[in-house]
């Protein structure tokens, strides 16, 4: 599987930041996603506005095709756009523990123990290890 590249120039030249990149959406939906994880529908010609899944943690897109109507979540769909399917057994993490963060830079696929594992609440730094310290 190679991840298929959009050409920017089909884009609206006011929607795209500098430096940032546009997949297509696999699956032949008409929609595209970039590396900072915004979403653009080539039926509206407009960015969608996720919204929170029912936990309040990831953002969630709504995608529509002759009808029919698929909720995917954001980091999912940058994840397929850029880097493929997840390998087998394989999960989308966020590697700052951010789950509102779907920049490509802050995503990876990791197996479920893994995942459940380097779970961190936003804001807090898991980068510092508290050790048992006798007292002064």
């Amino acid at each position: 599987y190679t991840p298929r590249k959009t050409m920017e120039s089909n884009l609206p030249s006011w929607f795209v930041g500098p430096g940032e990149e546009f997949r297509d959406v696999p699956g032949k939906w008409p929609y595209r996603v970039s590396d900072r994880g915004r979403v653009y529908s080539e039926h509206t010609d407009k960015v969608l506005t996720p919204y929170t899944d029912e936990q309040g943690e990831y953002l969630i897109v709504d995608l529509r095709k002759d009808g029919d109507r698929n909720q995917r979540s954001v980091h999912t769909l940058v994840m397929e756009a850029f880097e493929g399917p997840p390998p087998d057994g394989q999960q989308v993490h966020h590697i700052d523990g951010d789950p509102k963060n779907n920049a490509l830079s802050n995503l990876e696929y990791v197996d479920a123990d893994e995942n459940e594992g380097q779970a961190v609440e936003p804001g807090e730094d898991d980068s510092f290890v508290t050790a048992d310290v006798a007292p002064f």
